[in-house]
């Protein structure tokens, strides 16, 4: 995960903002539709922002009410500790499996020494994995010779 992780993560999140706004500026379809909600033809994404809600109105009490399970739920201890919270939630079971420094150093130069294009996502993806895998092999190596032959 941590190398799809490495390789895609920035291009999707380009592709998802520019997604986002070229839905925001779309132009609006003028032809009608059998959907009642738009009698006159679908809206740009923007006017749909700006559109009084359907929703239920949610009272003060109701809020109380939220506020009040929710600090039952913390003091009752069910939810994780701080130990089980990530420090930094965008990694999660992205954390890179390379524990060293150095490691991490040495997949980076054997990155930099193939040369690959930034925009061919799918041979960096395979040689970031490689590069990974023989790594931790050789960091295991390192890690766990502990001097006995029991293994």
């Amino acid at each position: 995960m941590f190398c799809v992780w490495k390789i895609y993560r920035v291009p999707i999140a380009q592709a998802i903002d520019a997604h986002c706004e070229m839905m925001r500026v779309k132009t609006k379809r003028g032809n009608r539709t059998q959907n009642p909600f738009f009698p006159s033809g679908t809206h740009r994404p923007v006017e749909l922002f700006s559109q009084d809600s359907f929703g239920k109105n949610i009272t003060e009490r109701e809020i109380s009410l939220v506020e009040e399970h929710v600090e039952e739920f913390w003091a009752s201890g069910r939810g994780p500790t701080a130990d089980e919270q990530d420090a930094d939630p965008t990694l999660g079971s992205c954390d890179d499996p390379l524990k060293t420094a150095a490691l991490r150093a040495e997949r980076d130069r054997q990155m930099r020494e193939l040369g690959i294009s930034e925009h061919n996502l799918q041979l960096r993806y395979r040689a970031l994995r490689l590069i990974t895998r023989e790594l931790l092999e050789l960091g295991d190596d390192d890690d766990d010779d502990d001097g006995d032959d029991d293994d």
